[in-house]
């Protein structure tokens, strides 16, 4: 679940900084509830974080929805 998370920078708000490019940690990443998960994201310079919803689709796909997002 974690890793299909991480695959989806597009879900992090905030631009890179400096060069640096948004990506998701996924060992600093959590599961909340069978619906929740919360994601720490940084670029090398920056960071934050944020609640994502996700829903299991057919197939075993998954669909991210943004919840909220903040930098540190």
């Amino acid at each position: 679940m974690l890793g299909d998370l991480a695959r989806h920078p597009e879900l992090i708000p905030f631009p890179g900084v400096e060069g640096g490019t948004m990506r998701f940690y996924r060992e600093q990443c959590r599961l909340v509830s069978s619906e929740w998960a919360y994601g720490y994201f940084e670029d090398g310079h920056i960071s934050g974080h944020g609640l994502y919803e996700f829903k299991l689709g057919p197939g075993g796909r998954i669909t991210w929805k943004r919840l909220a997002a903040t930098l540190d």
